[in-house]
């Protein structure tokens, strides 16, 4: 073998780096052994445990209207959280039963310091709140499809009632798992609590002159506890003293003198709760039903805080369960029913494998390539080096090692290598670092691109946050290893010198090709205007994306549009084809409906769910009776692992269906549904929603879609209200106008509307001359609808047992609340037929509100021309806007087209090319250059288009992290070629560029390639075993595309966008000639 005497071709002599190179190596072996150790450290989760900057409160208050919720409860929470500072919007819901309030902060603002904040704000309020209203939970918000999941749940079977289980489960397991490091919330269903009931006779109340809310406040006297102040107390046996506080409260006992408690005093004489009502400790009736495979058993769920490592914690609360089970009564039993930490390792487990397969399939890719081991060992050593240093700041920054975090690391490793490659094969044959300022853009423009993720909207930067921190991470420790580590390591393992014999055979076969190359670019560059054209035009120019017309007016250039784009002639007769020939890859790429869907990814395990709802009035029993025929029918599929029941309400319930493993992946979940689909239409009195896999199926019958809409907003609910039923009014008057509702959002899909029993007053001057005071129609309603009222709670018997007022008058029919007499004020009785009247009318139960200001929306459906309905709009606003008052606003509720996911993803790739512009302007330092090496993005973005709309895949999360990277990757190689060109034109710029381009071409189009195809490689594995995952194919794929486009993009165009090359001169001639 010769070998190669060329010292600028050797390793032997190494590179001055300013520290010895076995200091080096020492260094980042300490911070690997320290990395090692760190690693079990790290949280191990399947989805990011992110929240968003956004606080909700929720709230329950039973059997309540919206109106009174509204009024009494979220009002106050809303003006009293309207006080906290770095509040950026606050928005509010009220619906019967309940309400939440929602407040966005903005980016300034710590979540947790205004939690606590809001926290003490509501301890204040809370002792003002009606009795009845549960204590408001404050939550963080979360991502869709994320939040605190249960990780266990466990069945508890005995002897005995129900409720003595549970009583058991509560004061014996749940205290000692609620210990546990990482548990959330534990929750119990399946038992019934206890309850006191006071249960009165109306006409015992109208003898007495006592309405109900008088009972109930005599209960809370009674029971209360008052505070009277702290004394100092002297213990004369430690000689210290202390101070102690004193409360006044009723005796407690374990029999309650219900009969003695006072509740009004009338002349001379006091009346006690047991002249009008008797007490009974009874078990309170089922409010609800939880069921898993349709056994009644006590079910106890536990569920794991954000940040915790679900596998680890599993296994802690099973041998916790373990011990507990040796203390149980000897005929009581617990079973493990359900795991999700299983499914999690399995899951993690393949990611983690895939990863692995890409890391092996790198090194057997770099051998084949290089056939030298010692090359192998550096890449090796550069990637463990990489990783174990970057563990440490996973550490320090607390992230978490997730779907996304371990996406960001395979793609990362692709680029690492790309970096070892450059470096190793510069080192190697010029013996200097001047591939320092290449190495350093490159991974800039990358880190760059990734740095966008920053600035996308809350929802989608929690899923991507964990992504950008590692990406950055990474491929900031990669300049380390690659400008540090990787030339130590060349100094003491040395590669080996090629055979002259091959290295001759090489330049004779780079010398053909350079002289074909650069006749091709020479060809190119004459005709550089017609490939620009055709690249254009591939690529798509959005005409199919312009509106058929400008509808507003005001715009300063919809008469210059209308006339143009908007006239019926081009609508007509060119539109077609221009959308057609025009709109290249991007319209085959936008056009496809619905492949952008962010934000509502899940990672679980194949599920089908089946919701179930019924209209208002429907009972919890009748309800129930609906699901459990359907949990008889799925008893009989052994494919079923576990199914669970949730029967909320009577107008709500689900069924979550889970499969055995063998069948996750098979047909057997579409046959269920397909099954289940034929079960549903044949079930009557129920609609019925099934979605898991497939096509969704409903069989809801909406009959009251809505093609337009106009919202008004105001401060007042009732004056907003009737506005809103006078634009209904006028809207009424148009025969073509139908379906005309109110409520509190757009309504494009058509929702159903509930059917309510209004009351209205028709003349409020009886109500004086009746002496009628709200206060009684209240008790009247009362008293017809026969509700339980919640009276608060009381210590009993080592708990606080709920407390209600039970009428035993059954409920009232419509015609006797309207006919049967009512004791007025004045202790005379009236009909409230002579006033009054109920009508049966489709309303929206909710009340909204944002920034304190109520919405409604009128929702209508107009008959005709798009044209005639949008006058008609533009009159109802103009002919209300007249007389609405200062505070008040209405507008139209117009469809924009540009807008959602699509929006989102264009602006984010404009402004990551901006940002990769502004990198390789400072590096380069140029104007030019960089537009030249940012053309290469939207020609790999072609690749990306073709892909997906020949592979036709959901474009999720991971398409968008694809573009993301090709942004910063594609431009890689182009910076790579241009530093060495403009290190070429610095020492050598008496010669032809042309010839210093294609030598700049030459010196590092190798290494451009290896990387590339090493990136591609490693992604294979994503394509063949995640077709079906979410994230993963689309990353893959659509980062392979975009590859591969990117290298026609730097053979063919690069050189045609580089000022100066490709003029005709006297060097182009010469190579002709010798063709």
């Amino acid at each position: 073998m010769i070998a190669n005497q060329n010292p600028n071709n050797s390793c032997d002599k190494g590179i001055k780096l300013g520290f010895p190179a076995f200091s080096v190596i020492i260094a980042f072996t300490i911070f690997m052994i320290v990395g090692i150790a760190i690693t079990p450290l790290i949280s191990l989760r399947l989805e990011p445990s992110g929240f968003l900057n956004s606080i909700t409160i929720n709230f329950n208050w039973q059997k309540a209207s919206a109106e009174m919720v509204e009024h009494e409860v979220t009002a106050r929470l809303e003006g009293a959280l309207a006080t906290l500072k770095g509040v950026k919007k606050i928005s509010s819901s009220s619906y019967t039963g309940g309400g939440y309030v929602r407040v966005d902060l903005d980016e300034h603002s710590s979540v947790n310091q205004i939690r606590y904040e809001a926290a003490i704000l509501i301890r204040q309020i809370y002792s003002k709140l009606p009795i009845g209203v549960t204590y408001p939970v404050i939550r963080v918000n979360q991502p869709l499809g994320q939040g605190n999941k249960s990780v266990l749940s466990y069945t508890i079977n005995g002897r005995g009632n129900l409720s003595e289980i549970q009583r058991y489960a509560e004061r014996n397991i749940v205290p000692t798992l609620a210990q546990l490091n990482g548990v959330y919330d534990i929750r119990i269903y399946g038992g019934n609590q206890y309850n006191w009931e006071l249960q009165y006779n109306s006409s015992d109340l109208v003898r007495y002159r006592i309405f109900p809310d008088e009972m109930v406040s005599a209960i809370d006297k009674y029971f209360k506890e008052y505070e009277l102040g702290r004394v100092h107390v002297d213990n004369y046996l430690s000689g210290d003293s202390e101070y102690r506080y004193l409360k006044l409260r009723a005796r407690r006992t374990d029999s309650i003198p219900w009969g003695s408690i006072p509740v009004k005093k009338i002349g001379g004489g006091i009346v006690y709760l047991g002249d009008i009502a008797k007490a009974k400790y009874v078990e309170q009736k089922p409010g609800s039903y939880y069921r898993i495979n349709g056994l009644n058993a006590i079910n106890l769920i536990v569920y794991a805080a954000e940040g915790t490592n679900y596998i680890s914690l599993a296994g802690e609360i099973k041998r916790q369960m373990e011990q507990l089970k040796k203390s149980l009564p000897g005929d009581y039993s617990i079973v493990l029913s359900y795991d999700s930490s299983e499914h999690l390792k399995k899951e993690l487990d393949k990611i983690i494998w895939r990863s692995l397969c890409t890391l092996a399939i790198l090194l057997l890719f770099v051998f084949i390539v290089s056939r030298q081991l010692n090359y192998l060992l550096l890449i090796l050593i550069s990637l463990v080096a990489n990783l174990l240093l970057a563990f440490i700041l996973y550490y320090c920054l607390k992230l978490e090692i997730n779907l996304y975090s371990l996406a960001a690391i395979t793609v990362s490793m692709g680029m690492i290598t790309d970096n070892s490659i450059v470096v190793i094969d510069h080192v190697r044959h010029k013996n200097n670092l001047k591939v320092f300022l290449a190495v350093t853009g490159s991974t800039l423009t990358t880190i760059g691109a990734v740095c966008i993720i920053f600035f996308l909207d809350e929802q989608q930067k929690v899923n991507l946050l964990d992504f950008a921190w590692v990406m950055i991470v990474n491929l900031g420790i990669s300049l380390l290893v690659a400008l540090f580590l990787i030339p130590a390591l060349l100094e003491k393992i040395p590669l080996p010198q090629q055979r002259l014999s091959l290295m001759i055979r090489r330049k004779r076969k780079v010398v053909k090709w350079n002289r074909f190359y650069s006749l091709f670019i020479s060809f190119n560059c004459r005709f550089r205007i017609y490939y620009i054209i055709v690249l254009i035009l591939i690529f798509g120019l959005p005409f199919f994306m312009l509106p058929a017309k400008i509808e507003q007016k005001d715009f300063w250039g919809a008469k210059m549009y209308n006339a143009t784009f908007g006239s019926s002639f081009y609508n007509e007769n060119i539109r077609f084809g221009a959308e057609k020939w025009l709109g290249g890859t991007l319209r085959l790429f936008i056009s496809q409906p619905g492949r952008f869907d962010y934000g509502n990814n899940s990672h679980e395990r194949t599920r089908l769910t089946v919701n179930i709802s019924m209209p208002k009035g429907a009972s919890l029993a009748q309800m129930n009776r609906i699901a459990v025929d359907f949990e008889n029918y799925l008893s009989q599929f052994k494919e079923i692992e576990k199914f669970q029941c949730k029967v909320n309400s009577g107008q709500s319930a689900s069924i979550d269906i889970l499969f055995h493993e063998e069948y996750d992946e098979g047909v057997f979940p579409d046959f269920l549904k397909s099954e289940l689909e034929t079960k549903a239409i044949y079930t009557g009195l129920a609609d019925f929603t099934i979605s898991g896999v497939g096509q969704g199926f409903n069989n809801q019958v909406n009959t009251q879609n809505a093609n337009y809409s106009i919202v008004l907003q105001g401060f007042n609910y009732q004056e907003l209200r009737n506005w809103a039923e006078q634009v209904k009014d006028i809207l009424s008057e148009n025969p073509r106008v139908d379906k005309i509702s109110i409520g509190t959002e757009r309504d494009w899909s058509g929702r159903k509307l509930d059917d309510e029993f209004v009351f209205r007053i028709d003349d409020n001057d009886q109500l004086l001359v009746n002496n009628v005071s709200p206060r009684n129609m209240q008790a009247a309603f009362n008293d017809f609808s026969a509700d339980k009222r919640p009276a608060g709670s009381i210590f009993y018997r080592g708990n606080y047992i709920p407390v209600v007022l039970v009428p035993t008058k059954p409920t009232s029919t419509i015609w006797q609340v309207m006919n049967e007499p009512v004791q007025a004020d004045s202790g005379a009785y009236i009909r409230l037929n002579g006033f009054a009247s109920v009508d049966k009318e489709k309303v929206e139960d909710k009340i909204f509100r944002e920034n304190q200001q109520y919405q409604l929306v009128v929702n209508y459906n107009f008959i005709g021309d798009h044209f005639f309905a949008t006058m008609l709009s533009d009159r109802v606003i103009n002919r209300i806007k007249v007389n609405l008052p200062f505070g008040y606003t209405i507008e139209s509720a117009t469809v924009n087209f540009w807008r959602g996911s699509e929006k989102k993803l264009a602006w984010t790739i404009f402004l990551t090319i901006a940002i990769v512009f502004m990198v390789c302007a400072v590096l380069l330092n140029s104007i030019s250059q960089p537009l030249a090496v940012i053309a290469m993005i939207p020609i790999s973005f072609i690749g990306v288009f073709i892909t997906s709309y020949f592979f036709d895949y959901r474009f999720d999360e991971g398409g968008y992290a694809a573009f993301i990277i090709l942004c910063g990757v594609v431009v890689n190689a182009a910076l790579f070629i241009l530093n060495d060109y403009n290190n070429l034109l610095k020492d050598q710029g008496h010669k032809d560029k042309l010839t210093l381009f294609v030598k700049s071409y030459n010196s590092k189009i190798i290494p451009v390639i290896l990387s590339t195809v090493s990136m591609i490689i490693g992604l294979i594995p994503f394509i063949i075993y995640s077709k079906n995952d979410v994230f993963w194919y689309a990353l893959a794929i659509s980062t392979i595309g975009g590859l591969v486009f990117s290298m026609i993009a730097v053979l063919v165009f690069l050189p045609m966008f580089l000022k100066g090359i490709g003029k005709k001169s006297r060097k182009f001639k010469l190579i002709k000639n010798r063709l």
